[in-house]
């Protein structure tokens, strides 16, 4: 399990320092030993489990030279973030401040001060308490030869301390035995009171700034804004000059109206006659005078994706926006599908694609709200196209999604309700949309023509 810095809670104290009695008898040499109890958490959860320690003695917050050698305790257990054991620096307490460093599977942590224990770094140090009495000298006994070493019983419970007894004599130092066999490691005391937290240590330096991340699927549109007021009318141009009217010709005389006679039965409908002739074309009006130039259009210009004219492609494609900064360029197929390519070179859409399917294939689900009918959108990891049909898409209501592909996965498993309605977009049919697959990346250019 690797561990940072920052994961590791400087909680680690030391909580108690073994000392002995100023009055204890000079012959009774005091171990060195004390005994450090620490509590090690990882992103503020106590730690568990075997984590390989290190401790250090230095004469220096930071920097420093070491003060005799390093104890390493490899898979020391820490249960609940609590351990407990001894450590025995001999000859390092000579009166100086020191600091302890401890490593957690091979991190380091800030040095700790050594606290002096109401003893006696003292006595260790070697100085003598106030001389007493000088009693008999004693015979010295032979020193006998040393048996072997019983095994160790079960510690008792450690009974009330009895007042301490009068000081003896000081007998004739006897001669240094050889070093006793290591007693086993005795079980770990109590936790000891937590001790003060220290000062907060200076602030790191700030690390680099992480890559940016993939950019999120596109919400869905906005309502319209509010429609702005209408410009002025431009001025209408004069009318032009009307040409002459022709002449009428003459009406010929009505003749006498005749008696009327009974009507008759209604006969039988005719067939429609022949049309008739139609009449000469009267002669063409003179030509009215021009009206005012109207205002300049706007510049044609002309497409192209990495080099190539749009219209060139084995199915053209004919731009009909060409958008601005931070803008998508869109295009026209000639059956009339839209599709837009963005700046970084693929088709317009979202780097996360959904699927009712459980392996990402078929129709991908789109939300009606981000494209209409007769568009085809990139979708997924590397932005694969699909189409909405231009008639009678199929639209699904609060469909379940079982598989999806991100920006960071081609494909995984994802089972998720998704609300609204959402398009079932087909793959691409080039043969349908009039769109083949972009290069990647597919890089648009445009050019200006007078």
């Amino acid at each position: 399990m690797k561990f940072a810095r920052r994961a590791l809670a400087a909680a680690l104290a030391v909580s108690a320092v073994t000392a002995v009695s100023a009055q204890a008898a000079p012959e009774a040499a005091q171990l060195p030993d004390f005994l450090y109890q620490g509590r090690l958490e990882q992103d503020g959860t106590a730690a568990n489990g075997s984590y390989d320690l290190e401790f250090s003695l230095w004469d220096a917050q930071s920097g420093g030279s070491q003060v005799g050698m390093a104890i390493s305790e490899p898979g020391f257990p820490v249960q609940n973030g609590l351990f407990s054991l001894n450590l025995a620096f001999p000859g390092a307490f000579v009166g100086n401040q020191t600091y302890l460093q401890v490593k957690v599977n091979g991190v380091a942590l800030p040095r700790q001060p050594i606290a002096t224990a109401p003893v006696a770094q003292y006595a260790l140090s070697g100085n003598a308490g106030a001389t007493g009495a000088t009693g008999a000298t004693g015979a010295t006994g032979p020193t006998g030869a040393q048996g072997p070493t019983g095994p160790t019983g079960v510690t008792g419970a450690i009974g009330p301390t009895g007042p301490t007894g009068p000081t003896g004599a000081t007998g004739v130092t006897g001669p240094t035995g050889a070093d006793g066999v290591a007693g086993a490691t005795g079980a770990p005391g109590p936790i000891g009171v937590t001790g003060a937290i220290g000062p907060t240590g200076p602030t790191g330096m700030t690390g680099p700034t992480g890559a940016t991340g993939l950019t999120g699927a596109t919400g869905p549109t906005g309502a319209d804004g509010v429609a702005g007021p209408t410009g002025a009318q431009g001025p209408i141009g004069p009318t032009g000059v009307q040409g002459p009217i022709g002449v009428q010709g003459p009406i010929g005389p009505t003749g006498a109206t005749g008696v009327t006679g009974a009507t008759g039965a209604t006969g039988v409908t005719g067939s429609t006659g022949a049309t008739g002739p139609t009449g000469a074309t009267g002669a063409t009006g003179a030509t009215g005078a021009t009206g005012a130039t109207g205002a300049a259009g706007s510049a044609r210009f002309v497409a192209r994706i990495n080099g190539t004219l749009t219209t060139a492609l084995p199915r053209p494609l004919h731009a009909v926006t060409t958008g601005g900064y931070g803008t998508n360029v869109e295009f026209v197929s000639t059956q009339g599908y839209f599709i837009a390519i963005s700046q970084d070179g693929l088709g317009a859409g979202s780097t996360t694609a959904s699927y009712v399917s459980t392996d990402c294939s078929g129709p991908a689900l789109i939300f009606t709200g981000n494209v209409r009918p007769g568009m085809v959108t990139g979708q997924g990891n590397v932005r694969a196209l699909y189409y909405v049909p231009k008639t009678s898409p199929v639209v699904l209501t609060d469909p379940t999604r079982n598989s999806r592909s991100t920006g960071s996965a081609s494909c995984e498993a994802n089972v998720s309700a998704m609300t609204g309605k959402y398009y079932s977009a087909p793959p691409n049919a080039p043969a349908v949309t009039g769109i083949d697959p972009l290069p990647s990346p597919a890089m648009v250019g445009i050019d200006y023509v007078p």
